[in-house]
């Protein structure tokens, strides 16, 4: 088995979604913030690998937006090179066996068989939960960008000036490679929790892109946290969350003063408990909701 955070940031629904909101900012219903101080006059986007050509309202808005700013930034570059986890698919245990029936039979009608009944047999459990969290998801490509590059590309268009906050450093200093005790951690019961949650809300890939294209962030936490407590894995276990706003927030508090730009961040830093948000009210921004 070999998984990179990548991989795995395209399986999963929602590439910046943490299991937990923070309770201090107004996230309960929006991707858009504004937040204004003495040296600069932000407009905030929390993004998440969903297609711009599925959420038109949002890349209006955005683009709205970005039309009242003078400049872009980005959190970091898409380019950078993630550290890949390889493991040895011996040291995983086939999640199938241990499934009771129908759960067994359910998830093997769920499994594409184009991935071959020798292979299906042999998937263990951490591979089974990222094709259960990611079904129905509609893909990325080249062709179909994501609503964050969509607008960045926009950005571009106008001549706006561009500034990445994050170095390729920076990036690889606060993410996390994956271990091989967390890729053992998923069993038997969190798959059989993610079948259930497949029942009550349909593919959950599609179920959660859904929540973000209709900026359900309050019922995206609720999904997120419920996850979390069964898998026992979620996306902020790939990266030191503090770490990466901290850095984020000391980079956003040496802009030059009079600074507008149209800043965009994993919906996650936003929203979750190392919320972005918080850290600039502490400082004495003024933060608010715009949708």
């Amino acid at each position: 088995m070999r998984l990179n955070r990548r991989n795995f940031l395209a399986l999963s629904a929602l590439a910046g979604a943490y299991p937990l909101f923070s309770e201090a900012a107004e996230t309960d219903h929006g991707v858009f913030w504004r937040a204004q101080s003495a040296r600069y006059q932000l407009t905030i986007f929390g993004y998440a690998r969903v297609r711009a050509a599925d959420v038109p309202d949002m890349v209006r808005d955005g683009k709205g937006l970005i039309d009242r700013t003078q400049s872009l930034l980005v959190d970091m570059s898409p380019d950078i090179k993630l550290a890949n986890a390889d493991f040895d698919r011996r040291a995983l245990s086939p999640i199938l066996p241990a499934l009771p029936e129908p759960a067994r039979t359910q998830l093997r009608s769920l499994l594409p068989p184009s991935a071959g009944q020798s292979l299906i047999d042999k998937l263990s459990g951490f591979e089974v939960s990222l094709f259960l969290e990611g079904e129905g998801a509609q893909p990325v490509t080249a062709a179909t960008p994501t609503v964050g590059l969509e607008l960045v590309n926009y950005g571009v268009s106008l001549r706006r000036p561009v500034t990445t906050l994050l170095s390729e450093k920076d990036v690889l200093g606060f993410a996390h490679v994956l271990s091989l005790d967390t890729v053992k951690s998923v069993g038997p019961q969190a798959i059989l929790y993610l079948l259930d949650l497949r029942r009550r809300v349909g593919p959950i890939g599609a179920y959660l892109q859904n929540l973000y294209r209709s900026r359900q962030t309050g019922e995206l936490d609720k999904v997120s946290r419920e996850i979390k407590a069964h898998t026992h894995f979620s996306l902020s276990d790939l990266v030191d969350a503090e770490r990466l706003k901290a850095l984020l927030v000391e980079r956003i508090g040496m802009l030059p003063a009079g600074t507008s730009a149209f800043l965009t961040v994993p919906i996650g830093i936003i929203t979750g408990p190392a919320s972005i948000l918080d850290a600039l009210q502490a400082q004495g921004a003024e933060v608010s909701l715009i949708g």
